[in-house]
C-alpha cells in the first residue's frame, strides 16, 4: 500500500511512513524501522525523487523480519 500511494504522487513522506508503522501494528507486527529513502545513496527522500527505497524490518514475536522495495516512479508520478 505504502508503494502505491507513492505511485500516485503522494510525497508526505513523514506522514506515509507513520501511516505504514501503524498497518504493521495493526497486523500483529511490532514495527522496529520504516524509511523511505533515495535508492542510489539512502538519503531522506525528497520531493522529486523518483528512484526511491522503502526500508523496513518489524517483528514478529521475537522474529525480526527485513525487507526492501525499490520503486522507480515515472515523471506523473513523481
Amino acid at each position: 500500500q505504502l508503494g502505491q500511494a507513492l505511485a500516485r504522487g503522494q510525497v508526505d513522506f513523514t506522514a506515509l511512513t507513520d501511516q505504514g508503522k501503524a498497518e504493521l501494528a495493526a497486523a500483529g507486527l511490532r514495527p522496529d524501522y520504516l524509511e523511505i529513502r533515495h535508492a542510489l545513496n539512502l538519503r531522506p527522500a525528497t520531493f522529486g525523487d523518483r528512484d526511491l527505497v522503502i526500508l523496513v524490518a518489524a517483528y514478529l514475536g521475537t522474529t525480526r523480519l527485513i525487507d526492501n522495495l525499490y520503486l522507480h516512479l515515472d515523471e506523473q508520478s513523481a
